[in-house]
């Protein structure tokens, strides 16, 4: 689905700070390694996350959890348009 959305060649296209700078989007585990796209550090076999990278790790789901709460709230607030999710 993320593929065929075509949202990576926007976000190459457009996601940028006035200032020049890339800016990203939050992504999990299941997006991969892609530019545009911040996810938690995973570790790999045989070793094991640094300091910084479980602080990052650690803020960034913090920042998911407050983000899904708002578009949960966003999705109850504008119920009544009637739009559907997906469609």
């Amino acid at each position: 689905m993320w593929c065929e959305s075509k949202i990576q060649e926007e976000i190459n296209k457009y996601a940028r700070h006035i200032k020049g700078e890339q800016l990203f989007v939050f992504g999990d585990g299941a997006y991969g390694l892609q530019s545009g796209v911040m996810r938690a550090y995973q570790s790999l076999p045989n070793s094991l996350l640094t300091t910084e990278q479980k602080f990052f790790n650690q803020n960034m789901s913090q920042s998911h959890i407050a983000i899904e709460w708002a578009l949960g709230k966003v999705i109850r607030l504008w119920k009544f348009m009637g739009h559907k999710i997906g469609h």
